[in-house]
């Protein structure tokens, strides 16, 4: 019997691996291509917590060989690598500068940072480096698409959706040298051919192509459950109508008008306000104004509700009124006798017998006498005190949603940029715009002839401003009409005629004085040479 111990034992052995093997395969099994099989519970837990490769044929072969090398030294040796890419930048060796981020790339996939610092440093700062604006313009796409690329390591995380869309909207379209990146990236066959072949011609801008992947980012949020890390909700949510915006915006610059700009000044604004009204607005474009946020409180807001809750507001504050008839005065009786002797005085003594002094005294007390409506619905009579103090509640609750929506509100501008959409797409706005372009178009052939052109545009200019008080508070656009007065100017010194004292929009130099003067404006800056006119 003893003989055959070691031979049962092997048996036992070989049955219990075998037994083994079922449940270990069931845990372990690799998820389908496309989502045929789920896969074991580890491939699943891998899925839903991002940590790696969760599908076969996913693994990057020339990543998991880099991470085999180290022998376990990875963060050592992707430190080594980042002090490198330093050097090579600082040398201005940009093959091997590529190369070393190629290799930190494949060494921390599902690093975040390494991509979103990387992708900054490649359209940011390498990029001003070089002198031609073709070469600047090549370094902000690599950029862009070094961060596609690490989206395919970590599609559960939509920052690098959101910087591939911050970077082609705002590094292309507010640089510098914004006219010659925006007319190269609409000439770049080869990054659509990349991004989407099917992406139509007449569509090619960087600010479309920026909202693309900002409308994919609020998608996954939306629909796919992705969470939102480390960006402001409004900021978020508010950034594919912003970027609208700025598409109709650069048509007009570029002397696109009539229709076409007042169609995509109305787009913008029903993303900004109420959403998909138009059939040519994208399914996921969900109004701005009509998307619910939840506060840190835990109230459910929405930005257009603003006018909802004031008026709701207002009927509280008139139930609680016409429940405590009477009261408000014996409250502000209590109130003076808990004055000092001095102060009681002045509030009771007839206004017009006291002096200056005790004027002003007199209307600091006043404030401290007001009676607030929670006062009142406290001081209530007892029959109606339940029913008062029931509406101070929701008085309260709908006073702290007004806070919550008016900070919103003033995160993202609203009220500029709806007022903003209004201008732009009404008559005079498009002719304002119209004019201005045609008046520089006159200075560029022959400053002689651009006088009343520009003299019409500034009139125009001028109503725009009067109906949409909201546009003095853009710099940027301040900034625009005094380049353009600036000309005007010039054009006077051509008559020799001197600027005009009561200029048609002498506010705009008033808000934001130039400076170098333009007549008698701006003058804090007298002992600078006039400007040569661009």
């Amino acid at each position: 019997m003893k003989h055959y111990q070691p031979f049962l034992r092997k048996v036992l052995y070989l049955g219990a691996m075998a037994l083994l093997l079922y449940p270990l395969s069931m845990l372990g099994q690799p998820a389908g291509r496309g989502g045929n099989s789920p896969g074991g519970v580890l491939a699943q837990i891998r899925l839903r917590e991002n940590l790696s490769y969760a599908e076969l044929g996913e693994i990057d072969p020339t990543s998991e060989a880099l991470k085999l090398a180290t022998l376990g030294l990875r963060c050592v040796a992707v430190d080594l690598l980042w002090e490198k890419a330093y050097r090579y930048q600082i040398t201005e060796d940009w093959n091997n500068l590529s190369a070393t981020l190629e290799q930190i790339a494949r060494l921390q996939p599902h690093f975040i940072n390494v991509w979103r610092f990387q992708g900054w440093n490649l359209s940011f700062n390498v990029s001003v480096e070089w002198d031609d604006y073709r070469d600047r313009y090549y370094w902000v796409i690599r950029g862009i698409k070094f961060l596609d690329q690490g989206q395919r390591y970590n599609q559960r995380d939509i920052r690098l959706f959101w910087d591939e869309g911050w970077f082609t909207g705002y590094k292309i379209g507010r640089a510098d040298e914004y006219r010659q990146f925006r007319r190269l990236f609409r000439e770049d066959k080869d990054f659509f051919d990349w991004f989407d072949p099917n992406w139509a011609v007449d569509r090619r801008d960087n600010w479309l192509v920026a909202r693309e992947s900002f409308l994919e980012a609020v998608n996954m949020v939306d629909n796919r459950g992705v969470p939102r890390k480390g960006i402001d909700p409004y900021l978020f949510f508010s950034e594919p109508a912003k970027v609208r915006m700025h598409y109709a915006a650069a048509l007009e610059e570029e002397g696109t008008f009539g229709n076409t700009a007042r169609n995509e000044w109305e787009l913008a604004h029903d993303a900004w306000t109420y959403g998909r009204r138009s059939a040519q607005l994208d399914r996921r474009d969900i109004g701005f104004g009509i998307r619910r946020f939840v506060t840190p409180s835990g109230h459910p807001v929405y930005i257009l509700e603003l006018d909802q809750l004031l008026e709701e507001q207002k009927q509280l504050v008139q139930k609680i009124e016409s429940l405590t008839q009477g009261v408000r005065e014996k409250v502000r009786q209590q109130k003076i006798q808990q004055l000092p002797e001095d102060q009681r005085r002045i509030v009771t003594t007839p206004i017009e017998q006291l002096n200056e002094s005790e004027k002003l005294q007199r209307r600091s007390l006043e404030l401290r006498l007001l009676v607030t409506p929670y006062e009142l619905a406290e001081h209530a009579p007892e029959p109606v005190k339940q029913e008062a103090l029931k509406l101070r509640d929701q008085l309260l609750a709908v006073q702290e949603k007004i806070r919550e929506v008016r900070t919103a509100r003033s995160i993202v501008n609203y009220e500029y940029w709806e007022q903003r959409c209004q201008a732009e797409r009404s008559s005079i706005g498009l002719k304002a715009r119209e004019l201005l372009y045609q008046a520089y178009l006159d200075y560029q052939k022959d400053p002689i002839t651009a006088r009343e052109s520009y003299e019409a545009a500034f009139a125009a200019w001028r109503e725009v401003l009067d109906k949409y008080e909201l546009l003095m508070e853009d710099p940027g656009l301040l900034d625009d009409l005094i380049a353009h007065i600036r000309r005007y100017e010039d054009v006077l010194k051509r008559y020799d005629e001197p600027f005009p004292d009561d200029f048609i929009l002498r506010d705009v130099l008033i808000k934001r004085p130039p400076e170098v003067p333009i007549g008698n404006f701006g003058m804090k800056h007298m002992d600078l040479l006039p400007p040569e006119v661009q």
